[in-house]
């Protein structure tokens, strides 16, 4: 019985005899809970345990299809048992199996380059630029375009792009935002928003016709090294239909900052003084920025690779016998990053934020519920997704393979980014369209001031929630925003605020614990 036929019918029990897993776990029958009438209190230990395992070196950053990854799933599989849960109805095991398609971008068709004043500069792939992973393939010659940060954010009466026409143009931005080490800063103070995110700068230059993005990073805050090795891309056909995150019709490339200097070096134009006007609220269209031309061209290699990846989803069925039938609840978070590279030093991206902190949360959460009998009135799912660094390729493939049925999910909460900027607020995206579930939200932070939720208005298509949202699902995204370590080697598992991490998961737990009452009436 397939999943989606088991939850209409109400078949929900699952025997310990149908979990196969390795040797490394336990069997479901000597790890059975015991469940209370109260929930167990949540256990910051517990969460740094889960964030200190996956974001270790010894897991090599969890890229999906590696063995460091393989490792990860394992840890969470046995979590989930050891909290009593199983497998969801009609599947065999914990782990959701699919594949993902892999097409490495070309070296050697690839090109960024450059004429100022008579004067031309080719950069070195690898070195001197690397396209990003959502540009589409294709190029231009064209004028180049200075546009700040490339940011527009009405919100806080900010448009870089006033003034400027870059309809069939090349654009340069900078990276991340404005005065970001300034806490006074209206982004966030010392934090990111979403507009510091590659893709959102991609998308607003296409919006605004476009053909061609170059990215730079901000040289005042931020040192010259940069991993710049080419990208693979990514799709789930084997036809390398590439969709999702793509921004079709640009080709989008980051950067170096010497090779910028390079290219400015003659014109008498400086790129730490650029950074500077902008910080001091000049707009780029008033700057002086001299007439170049650029070419890029994104091209990617003809040979396709299948990558075996896996989610790990684990159910526990209905508290109250009337909860049988009933649609599920699905508490997710993504447990793949960005892998490590070849070379000198750190070289890892643990990703102990991004996502590990998530990770960690769902199997909390998981462990809470599980000890907890009758505080969950509808089935609930926890769920970890692989792939979502690629292109939300893990909750992607649930609607697009239909693995579930859309019609028996009745809500989801995905966390994704929740251990980090102790002085910000806790951003519950989402929440604001979903009435009865924002009065829930506020009544229950209520008792933790500390956390100060925010309600973005922007939706935030960049994590897991976003194919639930699509398939029609209410979905709110728990985030406490980006930072400096973002997809960076430093993002460690010292650097996260566990006793932070804890609240949240409590105040998630109260959440979903009341949101039960308003269910289906």
């Amino acid at each position: 019985m397939v999943f989606r036929e088991a939850l209409k019918t109400g078949a929900f029990g699952v025997s310990c005899a149908l979990i196969a897993f390795s040797s490394v776990i336990a069997s479901c029958s000597a790890r059975d809970p015991v469940r209370t009438e109260s929930p167990p209190a949540v256990s910051a230990e517990e969460l740094e345990r889960h964030v200190g395992y996956l974001a270790s070196d010894d897991l090599f950053g969890r890229e999906a299809g590696s063995e460091g990854i393989r490792l990860a799933e394992e840890y969470i599989a046995a979590e989930f048992l050891a909290a009593g849960l199983t497998p969801l109805p009609g599947e065999d095991d914990l782990f959701l199996e699919f594949t993902i398609y892999r097409r490495g971008f070309d070296p050697g068709r690839s090109i960024l380059g450059f004429e100022v004043g008579g004067r031309e500069i080719e950069a070195k792939p690898g070195q001197g630029f690397r396209p990003f992973d959502f540009s589409d393939e294709g190029g231009v010659r064209a004028p180049v375009v200075f546009a700040g940060y490339g940011i527009r954010a009405p919100e806080y009466g900010y448009d870089d792009y006033a003034g400027l026409d870059v309809e069939g143009k090349i654009v340069l931005v900078f990276r991340h935002e404005p005065n970001e080490n300034d806490p006074a800063s209206p982004f966030n103070g010392t934090s990111h928003t979403r507009h510091a995110l590659f893709l959102t700068k991609a998308k607003l230059a296409r919006s605004l016709g476009a053909a061609a993005l170059v990215l730079v990073t901000d040289p005042l805050n931020h040192g010259e090294e940069e991993d710049l090795r080419f990208p693979d891309g990514y799709s789930l056909s084997d036809s390398f239909g590439r969709t999702g995150d793509v921004v079709a019709g640009l080709a989008a490339v980051h950067a170096s900052i010497p090779l910028i200097r390079d290219v400015l070096s003659g014109s008498g134009t400086d790129l730490s003084d650029l950074q500077s006007a902008v910080d001091g609220g000049a707009r780029p269209s008033d700057l002086a920025f001299p007439e170049v031309t650029a070419e890029v061209i994104v091209e990617m290699l003809p040979n396709i690779e299948p990558v075996p990846v896996r989610n790990v989803a684990a159910y526990l069925s209905a508290g109250p016998p009337d909860g049988a039938g009933a649609k599920a609840v699905v508490v997710g978070a993504h447990h793949d990053h960005i892998g490590a590279f070849a070379g000198e030093g750190d070289t890892i991206y643990n990703g102990a934020d991004d996502n590990a902190s998530g990770t960690a949360v769902v199997l909390e959460l998981a462990r809470i519920f599980s000890q907890c009998g009758g505080c969950n009135e509808r089935p609930m799912i926890f769920m970890t997704f692989s792939a979502e660094e690629m292109g939300l390729f893990g909750s992607r493939v649930l609607f697009e393979e239909r693995i579930i049925d859309p019609e028996t999910i009745e809500f989801m909460v995905n966390f994704d980014m929740v251990g980090r900027n102790p002085d910000g607020s806790v951003e519950a995206e989402g929440a604001d369209k979903l009435p009865a579930v924002m009065k829930i939200i506020e009544e229950t932070a209520a008792s933790f001031p500390s956390l100060r939720l925010s309600f973005p208005a922007e939706e935030v298509t960049a994590s897991d929630h976003y194919p639930f949202r699509r398939a029609g699902i209410p979905s709110i995204f728990m985030s406490t925003g980006l930072h400096e370590d973002y997809h960076g080697v430093d993002d460690e598992s010292d650097a996260i605020d566990y006793e932070r991490m804890a609240e949240i998961t409590e105040m998630t737990f109260r959440l979903l614990d009341t949101l039960y009452e308003t269910m289906g009436d």
